[in-house]
């Protein structure tokens, strides 16, 4: 492999590497947390299949098991029926394209912001966005390298039972690989999410 290629590669690797991963939350106004104590798991609808690797069956039941498990640990009661719950917890996961543009003997700093409507739950009148943001440093002889990896943003939900509307949504984003998406890693990205739910 050039030198030069070495470099860069190098460089796409800390940048990947330095870009930490922060939880973002929304929350319905007017909400009531402080008498929910039930809970059962809500499937969620039918995905589009934009990457094996995070949109399968086996993802699922990992994220399922994740949340039973990081909820329970927070004191709540799971039921498996729904109508003996008093919020449900469902999960969807959005993958999307990153870009990486290096430019030789330059700092960068790159900042995005996805934007996600009501569509999952209409006339919940909620709105919310997520952050991302990278900084790096091009290496090379007069020419720019672009790289581009896949990330996908894990966002799970809170629905009152009783309403079916939205009143709490929390997300985090990682890049697409079998390591960041197995059952470990998973449980770890779930109970990340939820050691913010409820709200204080």
């Amino acid at each position: 492999m050039k030198p030069i290629r070495l470099i860069s590669l190098l460089a796409l690797t800390l940048i990947v590497a330095g870009c930490a991963s922060t939880v973002g939350v929304e929350i319905q106004r007017n909400a009531n947390f402080s008498n929910l104590n039930r809970f059962a798991w809500l499937s969620p609808g039918q995905q589009p299949i934009k990457n094996p690797i995070v949109n399968s069956g086996i993802i699922t039941q990992r994220v399922k098991q994740a949340a039973i498990a990081a909820l329970r640990n927070r004191g709540f009661s799971y039921r498996k029926k729904p109508s003996q719950a008093q919020f449900l917890v469902t999960y969807h996961i959005i993958s999307h394209r990153e870009f990486e543009y290096n430019t030789p003997f330059f700092p960068g700093f790159g900042f995005g912001f996805p934007y996600y409507d009501d569509y999952f739950y209409p006339g919940t009148a909620f709105q919310m966005g997520g952050f991302g943001f990278g900084y790096g440093y091009g290496f090379g002889y007069g020419y720019a390298n672009t790289y581009s990896y896949r990330k996908a943003d894990l966002i799970l939900d809170i629905i009152s039972a009783k309403s079916r509307h939205l009143i709490w949504r929390g997300w985090e984003s990682q890049i697409v690989t079998k390591s960041n998406f197995s059952t470990r890693a998973i449980y770890h990205l779930v109970n990340h999410i939820l050691q913010h739910f409820p709200p204080r």
